[in-house]
């Protein structure tokens, strides 16, 4: 035997880059999708979804379709990447949604119009991220509040009874204490400067009502040369509440013109995931927003 035929060969299993790397004669598929995506012509938004379990190739054939786009620039949407697991909470994967777009908008040239898109944008987001933070955080100081009054209970009834006399103890149940109330100060101060950034956004909008903001962005988007892609990879990596706030992201804001969004996940666990979000069933939510799926 020779030493080439005695070598193991490790694969790190990650997602391929480029055609050139395709050895599984994945390019022509791919090239479907960047068609569907580079052939939507009307204004208003399109959702695309990839489905397939985990480790099937999702993210090469994303790759390979993305690479696809790219070779034209004429016709190639404006690309944003989204990771939404790589965001821990729910408060931060709002955030980092609406930030996202909101650079994109400001990418998309340097015209006065460029600058009034992704201001509308920022306002609009002001508007919808404080709700998202205020219900995340009244959960956390709730626990925060139980932990602090857990902690100093057991303490109070350790050192009553004499059990536990030590000095270091006594500092540890102290220092827990200040950990936990710092960081709810911590996340009020995150509040206050949302809060903060709520009440501008609400002066710049004057007596505008959201629906009256919606309209005002739908016809600032609807100005653009070429249209937004927000690729979402990995979505079903998401707890199923982050799954439900995703989704209810896409489906408020799958009504703006030059808006497309495609999303990767395996179907089942998403769909699992939104079981409880609507009436239905999780496969009929999932069916009433994605319009294109592969």
């Amino acid at each position: 035997m020779t030493d080439d035929t005695n070598k193991i060969r490790f694969s790190t299993d990650h997602p391929i880059q480029s055609r050139s790397d395709d050895l599984l004669d994945r390019t022509g598929f791919a090239e479907s999708l960047a068609s569907a995506v580079r052939g939507w012509k009307g204004k208003d938004s399109l959702v695309i979804a990839l489905y397939g379990s985990w480790g099937s190739g999702k993210s090469s054939i994303k790759n390979l379709a993305l690479e696809s786009l790219r070779a034209s620039k004429d016709d190639c949407p404006q690309i944003v990447e989204f990771s939404p697991w790589q965001w821990a909470g729910q408060d931060q994967l709002a955030q980092a949604f609406f930030r996202e777009i909101d650079l994109a908008l400001g990418r998309s040239d340097t015209s006065k119009e460029s600058k009034k898109r992704a201001a509308k944008w920022r306002t609009y987001a002001a508007y919808l991220k404080t709700g998202s933070l205020l219900v995340v955080g009244i959960r956390r100081v709730i626990i925060g509040g139980l932990l602090i009054i857990v902690t100093t209970g057991i303490g109070s009834i350790l050192l009553d009874d004499h059990l536990i006399k030590s000095a270091t103890v006594t500092a540890g149940f102290i220092a827990l204490a200040f950990l936990l109330v710092g960081g709810v100060f911590g996340w009020i101060g995150t509040l206050a400067e949302n809060i903060s950034s709520l009440f501008e956004a609400k002066s710049q909008a004057y007596s505008q009502t959201l629906p009256e903001m919606k309209s005002d962005i739908g016809g600032l988007l609807g100005q653009l040369k070429k249209p937004i892609l927000v690729v979402m990879d990995d979505v079903d990596r998401l707890s199923d509440h982050e799954v439900k706030l995703l989704f209810q992201l896409v489906k408020a804001n799958a009504d703006f013109p030059n808006l497309i969004y495609l999303l990767l996940f395996q179907r089942d666990l998403v769909e699992h995931s939104l079981d409880h979000l609507s009436p239905g069933t999780g496969r009929e939510y999932l069916e009433k927003i994605v319009q294109i799926g592969f």
